[in-house]
């Protein structure tokens, strides 16, 4: 029996308890009238927060659960969890390709795939794991404090602060994100499984292990829309965060002692704060991920290039090539110093040469079998392993005749920034911009203009670096290492395509030299921390209100003013509006049914229209192009093949990108060949017929009477205005069927189905028989006669 004392006791407790409850029932009861429970956002991010633990968790459970195979001891603690980490992250994409593959994706396979990845390492992790996690946070907690490591510490919580306030709003998603990691996620989604894209889109074909993490929320049961894409932003978060936590295993790998505040250096790179180089949904951090396991592997594969530590470097440099094809900006110095070490090994006496040669050839099986859900799968669905790139050299699918024009001259000339002129040109180029990359910005100009924001730390601490060694020698020798990797990674970048963003990838190397010159000159001496403090101190200053600078590409404004605005509307009673995301594009997929297929004109942008979406901008498919199609009743025939069931485009506007006969066609696919259109935002959403349209009256003529110095005045056949904008050549523009003359234009104008005006002098011109369609960017307008012909093809 319990002696009254304790019963007495006891029962304090309990009253205590349910006094709080009571007066916590009490609250709710009362501001439950200025404020429904119900709706209160806190609810949602808290959801969002579980749902990333589960995430980070999965990965953990597989991670460890994959080192204990491959690498069951012989690694610092430390160490291990880097690496479990990056391993179960790569499971996770694997797992939820492979549920591609299977046509699997559904809001069963989401609620057990995250648990089925906890079980599989569960019993791992207890054994193996947690109380060497247990005992290491013991040590942590008993460690001696320093009293910089407050201000220290305040001001990396501040920098999470800033990057997570962003995150709050859906508008924080940036222009590519909105463009293809986001819908590539939503079209697993909405189709159930991974499957090839008709039009043989790009960007689909491109590495996404960011979509397929995506895609995991995007399939997440009882969910609305802006529930997912900020989850998607959670994951992100979630994979940033634990990016901070691997640096300063780096750092104590470099230098030694106590390293734990080593992640607050990232936030001395302020352009983690600027768009577009912040979290906003795109596969920039996702790829920084990967860059401290990588580095710790390669400094293991290094030693004796032995079975285990190649084949865990092979896995790790799969990750990131999976990622983004930018990753090559990591994998270049690692892939360089294996050859290398390969080499020097090899050629000197030795009795390892067998073992070497072995675990390079598992090393380079894995890098092949491991980067499969990429090359393999663009080679069985495209006929090219790095569709479109190896064209020259293959039969790739689907490829239309223009196809060449479109990657060599838009899809390269526009999307990638490198470097111009001969071979000497280039390098000369490149090696310059090695020293200036921080002082001079690679951005559009709309984003931040020359201001530069990227961080000068990494560059000038070199200097100082140099007069560092001393006792420390080994310590600077092997910053030396990381600096010359980061170089490596640099030249890469601008050779390839150098963008800021791009270069988040290495912000984390960079970030590790930052800390550990500051850790080696503050152990040097109180003349020698003082010192280091002063170019710190100048870049935090510099750095301060680069946070502030509003030049969000999507929102023309702050991303903090948004997170506000969604925050605020609780107090304005504004319930449904706050949970409005990408009206701009989500009026579309209310018009069209769940198991329809849209062809969307011209735009890249399309995240939030929840359906199969088919994408005919020139330059990033390579599958047709309008203006190649014999007739009206052949592009109908082309779009209904590729399984569209919707058109949707924006009226009276093209991008001139196109072919005149392109455009032509278009808008006359759009004119006769659907339904009634309904405005859904400023776009027009049309269903298209069940039947193809027949044949034009007078047989596809044009009357040309533009002036830009292309085609010349007259009538031409609409096949014979297939030339592109940026031609060149004067042969690429034909001579019209019959010049123009103006005494004619009555007569003529009557004669043909197009007309194409430009900003000529005025024409005593009736086009009352026509309709205008659309309007060029140089000033040409489209024309389509309507006065339709009725009758229709067979379907």
């Amino acid at each position: 029996m319990l002696s009254a004392k304790k019963a007495s006791g006891m029962a304090r407790k309990a009253g205590f308890v349910l006094a709080s409850l009571a007066v916590t029932g009490l609250l709710f009861w009362f501001v439950h009238r200025h404020y429904p429970v119900q709706h209160w956002l806190f609810w949602r991010y808290a959801g969002y927060w579980l749902l990333s633990v589960l995430f980070a968790v999965s990965c953990v459970s597989l991670g460890a659960a994959a080192m204990q195979w491959l690498y069951p001891r012989g690694l610092p603690m430390r160490e291990r969890w880097v690496y479990a980490v990056a391993l179960g992250v790569y499971g996770f994409f694997l797992g939820m390709f492979v549920l591609g593959l299977l046509r699997a994706y559904g809001g069963v396979s989401a609620v057990l795939f995250p648990i089925a990845c906890i079980g599989i390492g569960a019993r791992t992790l207890k054994r193996h794991w947690l109380r060497p996690l247990r005992r290491a946070w013991g040590v942590w907690r008993r460690a001696p404090r320093q009293w910089w490591h407050t201000p220290a510490l305040a001001f990396g919580a501040l920098g999470l602060l800033m990057l997570y306030m962003n995150i709050l709003t859906p508008g924080n998603i940036a222009y590519d994100a909105r463009w293809y990691h986001l819908p590539i996620a939503e079209y697993h989604a909405v189709t159930g499984g991974n499957a090839p894209r008709p039009e043989g889109w790009v960007q689909a074909t491109l590495p996404h292990l960011t979509s397929f993490l995506y895609t995991w929320p995007m399939t997440l049961p009882g969910f609305n829309y802006f529930d997912r894409v900020l989850l998607c932003a959670h994951l992100e978060f979630t994979l940033f965060v634990l990016t901070l936590a691997a640096i300063p295993v780096l750092v104590w790998r470099l230098v030694g002692g106590a390293t734990r505040l080593a992640w607050v250096a990232l936030f001395l790179f302020p352009g983690i704060l600027v768009y577009d180089s912040t979290l906003s949904g795109a596969a920039d951090h996702v790829a920084a991920f990967w860059a401290i396991p990588l580095y710790l592997a390669l400094g293991r594969a290094l030693r004796r290039l032995a079975l285990k530590p190649t084949a865990l470097l092979a896995l790790v440099i799969s990750a990131a090539a999976l990622t983004k094809y930018q990753s090559a900006m990591l994998i270049a110095f690692p892939l360089a110093a294996v050859g290398l070490r390969a080499t020097f090994l090899l050629v000197r006496p030795s009795g390892a040469r067998r073992e070497i040669l072995r675990s390079l050839g598992v090393g380079g099986g894995v890098l092949l079998l491991a980067t499969t859900p990429h090359w393999l799968k663009n080679w069985v669905w495209h006929g090219d392993p790095l569709y479109p790139f190896l064209y020259r050299h293959l039969r790739p699918r689907p490829w239309s005749p223009d196809a060449p024009y479109f990657f060599e001259t838009i899809f390269k000339g526009e999307q990638l920034w490198v470097p111009r002129g001969t071979f000497t040109q280039k390098l000369k180029e490149t090696l310059e911009a090695l020293p200036t990359f921080a002082f001079i910005p690679h951005d559009w100009a709309a984003h931040h203009g020359n201001w530069p924001v990227f961080g000068f730390l990494f560059t000038l601490l070199a200097l100082p670096l140099l007069f560092l060694r001393g006792s420390r020698a080994r310590s600077t020798l092997r910053i030396w290492g990381l600096i010359a990797s980061t170089y490596v990674g640099v030249f890469v970048w601008y050779w390839m395509s150098h963008q800021d963003r791009y270069l988040q990838c290495l912000v984390p190397w960079m970030a590790a030299v930052v800390a550990a010159v500051v850790g080696v000159a503050w152990r040097a001496g109180w003349i020698s921390r003082f010192a280091v403090m002063i170019p710190v101190s100048a870049q935090v200053v510099w750095g301060g209100d680069s946070y502030f600078v509003g030049n969000h590409a999507m929102l023309h404004a702050s991303p903090l003013e948004e997170s506000i605005r969604v925050l605020k509307a609780g107090y304005q009673k504004d319930y449904r509006s706050r949970f409005r995301t990408f009206e701009d594009i989500r009026p579309i997929g209310r018009h069209v049914p769940e198991s329809g297929v849209v062809l969307l004109h011209e735009y890249h942008v399309h995240a939030g229209i929840m359906r199969r979406v088919v994408l005919d901008w020139v330059g990033w498919q390579f599958g047709f192009s309008y203006g190649r199609q014999r007739s009206t009743e052949d592009a109908w025939q082309l779009v209904r093949g590729l399984g569209v069931t919707h058109v949707s485009w924006l009226p009276g506007r093209s991008s001139g990108m196109d072919t005149l006969a392109g455009d032509l066609r278009f808008f006359d696919l759009v004119q006769r060949g659907t339904d009634k259109a309904a405005s859904a935002g400023g776009w027009q959403v049309a269903p298209l017929r069940a039947r193809a349209p027949g044949p034009r009256k007078n047989g596809e003529r044009v009357l040309y009477l533009g002036c830009n110095g292309t085609y010349r005045r007259g009538v031409y056949k609409l096949t014979d205005l297939i030339a592109y904008p940026r031609a060149s050549s004067e042969a690429a523009f034909p001579a019209p069927e019959q010049e123009f003359r103006s005494e004619a234009l009555a007569r003529v104008s009557s004669e043909v189905d197009f007309m194409v005006t430009g900003k000529c002098e005025a024409l005593p011109l009736d086009a009352r028989d026509f309709q205008l369609m659309a309007t060029r960017p140089d000033g040409e307008q489209l024309w389509l006669r309507t006065q339709l012909d009725t009758s229709a093809s067979t379907p």
